[in-house]
């Protein structure tokens, strides 16, 4: 990941090389794989971009920005086909690399347009797949496999039946970027409202609707984004959306917002603590029935609703990957994530603290900070220790 990041940084400073025409490259024995460069992306370019072919559904947004930028140069010239014959697995690498800006700063539509694109020229290139891989060009298309329905290219669902209806509010400058917002912990924030946009219990007539959910990315934007860095930037979004409720939440005064449901991903109330003066009555979604620093008055069980956190895709399939039979299991058990000795914020988790004291360096288990082969060691291990952290619950849990 991080030669990913280096790759991209450097990406857009290569100038162009050895240029040859379209007919000189169709002549060649490699079509779709010469990458001799073109008058927009240069043969080193080509080179730089095989860690994307592999690596692209890591990329967060500003990398992603990067190869959107590589994807302008070629369409803004309608140089397209050129590109294809050149280096056409270099092609794919960079559309599937710019997905993520595509849908983010473009729209949904447009990131469409891309996705059909991709799946068009696929057929093209899988004859080669054998001959792209003993270059370098390790297409691995797996995580594609979620993002038409996350593009809403996939059939309505039929909302496991419910006679609900729930009305959807359209907040356009809140709501940006499935295929960006879709990742990490953080993730219901966009995965519940577009579920429930693709649903048969969805209506957009709010004399139908039980229920009006407000979507928001607050958070994506915060954790994954990091547009938003403290408490009182989360605090401003929320309050600035409840002072425009009239313009923004029409509905809201049929009941004072007591038909009207929230979603908060990770400790909301602690970034929004005025909740109570404007959303006590309305209904939660929470990750946690226990916030931290805010107690049993922050979950209402005759209202609020507690949601399974959410594991990435491809963190799912790549750990399923590594899942080993227990005779092949070498490890006792495993934990690895912050603890006192490696973050300040975790200096009060004694539990943690503890684990690392008793069991680091010792055989049979494995106990320490992030490593790069996690998934490995979650594979080999009986069992995996999953203490409290900052909250009441942690992704460990759930993978």
């Amino acid at each position: 990941y991080a030669s990913a990041l280096f790759v991209l940084a450097c990406l857009l400073a290569i100038s162009v090389a050895t240029v040859v025409t379209p007919q000189e490259v169709e002549a060649t024995t490699g079509r779709y794989l010469n990458c001799r460069g073109t008058e927009v992306i240069s043969s080193t370019t080509w080179s730089h971009a095989k860690v994307l072919a592999s690596n692209w559904a890591d990329l967060d947004l500003p990398h992603s920005r990067v190869a959107r930028k590589l994807l302008w140069a070629i369409t803004h010239n309608k140089l397209l086909e050129e590109h294809v014959v050149d280096c056409g697995f270099g092609l794919a690498a960079i559309i599937l690399a710019s997905m993520r800006a595509i849908d983010y700063d473009e729209g949904v539509q447009e990131a469409r347009i891309a996705l059909q694109y991709f799946h068009g020229l696929l057929p093209r290139l899988e004859p080669h797949m054998g001959e792209a891989k003993r270059a370098g060009w390790d297409m691995d298309t797996t995580d594609l496999a979620i993002y038409p329905g996350l593009l809403g290219m996939e059939p309505i669902h039929g909302c496991y039946s419910t006679g609900l209806r729930l009305f959807v509010y359209s907040i356009a400058d809140m709501t940006r970027g499935i295929l960006h917002c879709q990742h990490g912990q953080w993730g219901l924030e966009a995965l519940v409202p577009h579920w429930l946009r693709r649903g048969s219990c969805h209506t957009q007539d709010p004399d139908k609707a039980d229920l009006f959910f407000v979507p928001w990315h607050t958070w994506c934007d915060r954790i994954v984004y990091r547009m938003n860095q403290t408490r009182r930037d989360i605090s401003k979004v929320y309050i600035d959306l409840l002072d425009r409720r009239k313009e923004l939440l029409p509905f809201w005064s049929r009941n004072n917002g007591r038909d009207h449901v929230f979603l908060f991903s990770d400790q909301g109330m602690n970034f929004f603590p005025e909740y109570r003066n404007y959303i006590a009555h309305s209904i939660f979604l929470v990750t946690e029935a226990l916030t931290p620093e805010c107690g049993p008055s922050c979950f209402n069980p005759w209202k609020d609703v507690v949601l399974p956190g959410h594991t990435d895709y491809f963190r799912y399939r790549r750990m399923r990957a590594f899942n080993r039979p227990t005779e092949e299991r070498t490890l006792l058990f495993n934990f690895h994530g912050r603890h006192p000795g490696l973050c300040h914020l975790y200096k009060e988790n004694r539990v943690r603290g503890k684990i690392m004291e008793a069991f680091a360096g010792k055989p049979g288990v494995s106990v320490g900070g992030f490593t790069d082969d996690y998934f490995e060691r979650m594979g080999l291990s009986h069992f995996c220790l999953v203490p409290m952290g900052t909250s009441s619950w942690t992704n460990h849990l759930y993978e």
